[in-house]
């Protein structure tokens, strides 16, 4: 539902202008809140979460638990979802794109190569 994502951006909106964060906290502060939104856009049960759980600041302090000077991205992410709905799981994927500039220049928009299967679904 909308109402449960409409929720979260305000809630996360307000407690990032609010919340108390150290140095590493507002570091990572604008990307997690922006990821956070953005998982919440694909799960309705995620974003509710979101609105039912703990505080931003208390999900950056879980997130940077007994890290020292630093963190993989994908770490954060999975720590900052996990604080809002345990037992989740981040799945990350990137690529390689030897020639941006040429793709760009055709004025087309990417287009897939090859086949993606997710063989799982044929479970």
């Amino acid at each position: 539902m909308e109402q449960w994502n409409t929720q979260a951006r305000e809630k996360l909106t307000k407690e990032e202008k609010t919340g108390k964060f150290d140095n590493k906290g507002k570091a990572i502060l604008p990307e997690v809140k922006t990821t956070l939104l953005d998982f919440a856009a694909q799960e309705t049960e995620f974003a509710q979460a979101i609105v039912q759980g703990g505080s931003l600041s208390d999900c950056i302090s879980a997130v940077l638990k007994g890290v020292g000077g630093s963190i993989s991205d994908l770490e954060v992410y999975k720590r900052a979802v996990a604080f809002y709905f345990p037992g989740a799981d981040v799945r990350f994927s990137m690529e390689i794109d030897l020639a941006p500039a040429a793709a760009q220049s055709d004025n087309k928009p990417d287009k897939p190569k090859g086949l993606l299967l997710d063989l799982s679904a044929f479970l």
